[in-house]
């Protein structure tokens, strides 16, 4: 039982960690996909950038189940009452992704005036970006199932019976063969057992800011970061582009 315990909460850490892994790579790969697809529609591709950042920090609330935004993390990319809208909502992850989702279909929108090969651009790549939007929340969804589904009480409830009980009985078992060795070896033991059951305990959701869980606030500032620079990289091509076709 101690052994399954271990394994499981182990499982559950990798497959958060993973699962924010993917977060991390689709959230730059649809980053790029707008910056370089929405360029037509400069607002529509800000708003859609600034909301990703948005999502980014209702993730990490939404994990550790904090209602309260804190304005300063998103600011430059919403506004305060952009940010009070996500906090008010019933799921700020999908509030935002909702947000997204609107921003890249008002830049993809085809017209009856839309050309037949530009709406079939269009199409394709809000094809893309709608998959990995999707990706995204279903990352989210399964973070959101490590999160809401502990191990069973009766598994929990069980094990710590029996250890309780095994280590009670140590002394009695043992007592008259070890003597004092007895007092020390019960308390290697008690540490043994209790520990590793601790460390279940204190891994099983893994979303809190404890030294043991996830460094979200490490994970939205990488993306944060990885976000300013395709935008200024995009910026830096479009410039040169532009001053090559000055040149023909």
């Amino acid at each position: 039982m101690l052994v399954f315990r271990l394994n499981r909460v182990a499982i559950r850490w990798w497959d958060t960690r993973t699962m924010w892994g993917a977060v991390i790579v689709h959230t730059r790969s649809l980053t790029s996909a707008i910056v370089e697809h929405c360029r037509h529609d400069p607002e529509s591709r800000d708003e859609a950038i600034c909301w990703i950042a948005g999502y980014l920090i209702a993730l990490k609330q939404y994990m550790r189940e904090e209602t309260h935004f804190n304005y300063d993390e998103l600011v430059g990319f919403l506004s305060k009452d952009q940010v009070d809208k996500i906090a008010t909502s019933n799921h700020p992850c999908l509030y935002a992704a909702s947000e997204v989702r609107h921003a890249i279909q008002r830049a993809c929108k085809v017209t009856a005036d839309t050309p037949i090969a530009i709406g079939a651009l269009y199409v394709s790549n809000l094809r893309w970006m709608e998959h990995h939007l999707d990706v995204i929340n279903f990352s989210m969804g399964g973070l959101e199932r490590v999160r809401s589904t502990p191990l069973a009480i009766v598994f929990v409830t069980h094990l710590r019976t029996f250890i309780m009980f095994y280590l009670l009985s140590l002394p009695y078992l043992y007592g008259h063969t070890w003597g004092w060795g007895t007092i020390p070896a019960v308390f290697v033991t008690s540490y043994a057992l209790l520990g590793i059951d601790g460390a279940a305990s204190e891994c099983e959701s893994p979303f809190k800011k404890r030294p043991n869980h996830m460094n979200m606030e490490g994970f939205c500032l990488t993306l944060f970061n990885n976000i300013e620079e395709i935008v200024r990289h995009s910026h830096e091509m479009q410039e040169r582009q532009e001053r090559r076709n000055s040149y023909c």
